[in-house]
């Protein structure tokens, strides 16, 4: 719900929760995600783990750099679910032999 409104939550390498937003976002929301930290890290865990398959999958096909990965990472943060969901777009187009071309379905 807070990443609805704006807050963005991402998980470190130290276990700790990054918040990016708005102050206002922040302090409504800072308590409740302390609160609930453990949940909210297995959740953020599962992202990773499937941020890392996909992309793992992607980069040799794609001839994908270290500055290409950051790109990811970032647009990660930003925006996880359509950065996942663009992965495995990406995924599934390889898997059909496009050779990660997308193309429009219902």
């Amino acid at each position: 719900m807070a990443e609805r409104e704006g807050l963005t939550l991402k998980l470190l390498p130290n276990r700790k929760i990054k918040l990016v937003g708005t102050q206002e976002i922040y302090d409504k929301w800072a308590f409740t995600i302390t609160e609930h930290k453990e949940q909210i890290i297995k959740v953020l865990e599962l992202e990773n783990r499937e941020f890392n398959a996909l992309y793992e999958y992607l980069a040799p096909l794609c001839k994908w750099t270290a500055m290409d990965y950051q790109a990811w990472q970032q647009d990660l943060i930003e925006m996880p679910t359509e950065t996942l969901i663009c992965l495995k777009a990406l995924k599934k187009s390889w898997v059909e032999g496009r050779f990660g071309a997308m193309i429009n379905s219902d």
